[in-house]
């Protein structure tokens, strides 16, 4: 019995958003192993998409922190595809009652999905660059991600970037905008001065040129 066959065996319709002590659903825990057959699967049967866990993390999220191209990727393509329409027949919906699915989410929450931030304000994007997942980057970049979203403390994906010493990350999102050099967090900072607080010799270069 594979993973995939465990989970179907185990599925019960109550039980599919349920979550353990840290808030994480069935979904939250297959998107963070990129367990891509799960992902359809939960999905399929109304895995709740906008729930999120106790540092209040989507799937979305935690699927993006923990690099999972994959399932990232397929709900993102599936929700730039998705056409919403009230005469779609129940069949097709396969909407859970307790859940947010891929087909029952409105227009507002499909483009703020790369968006939605964690407790600390943190979205996908600050995550990611933190980590120089460049693929990921792209991805949620290509689905909307604002990429001048700040957190709690006034930072950019870009001041994360630079904090963290991702040289790739910081290039490629100066590439996208380079207004977020000006960009400064609660303290003043811009990136330049947390990368040569860091010592970020790299970094710090890039942002000279």
């Amino acid at each position: 019995m594979n993973q995939l066959d465990c989970v179907e065996y185990l599925i019960e319709e109550k039980s599919i958003n349920a979550t353990d002590d840290y808030g994480m659903t069935p979904l939250m825990m297959a998107m963070s192993h990129d367990s891509l057959d799960c992902v359809k699967y939960l999905i399929d049967r109304g895995a709740d998409l906008t729930v999120t866990d106790k540092d209040e993390r989507t799937p979305v999220y935690i699927g993006a922190k923990y690099n999972a191209l994959s399932s990232v990727g397929y709900i993102l393509q599936y929700l730039k595809n998705q056409t919403v329409s009230e005469r779609e027949s129940e069949d097709t919906k396969r909407v859970s009652s307790t859940g947010r699915t891929l087909r029952n989410l409105n227009e507002e929450e499909k483009r703020t999905m790369v968006n939605v931030a964690d407790r600390d304000q943190n979205s996908p994007m600050h995550i990611v660059s933190s980590n120089g997942y460049l693929e990921m980057m792209r991805l949620l970049y290509e689905h909307g991600s604002v990429i001048s979203q700040v957190n709690e403390d006034e930072e950019t994906a870009l001041h994360r970037a630079a904090h963290c010493g991702q040289t790739v990350a910081v290039k490629q999102l100066v590439e996208w905008d380079n207004r977020l050099l000006l960009s400064k967090d609660e303290m003043g900072n811009s990136a330049l001065h947390l990368a040569a607080r860091q010592g970020g010799y790299q970094n710090l270069i890039i942002r000279l040129r």
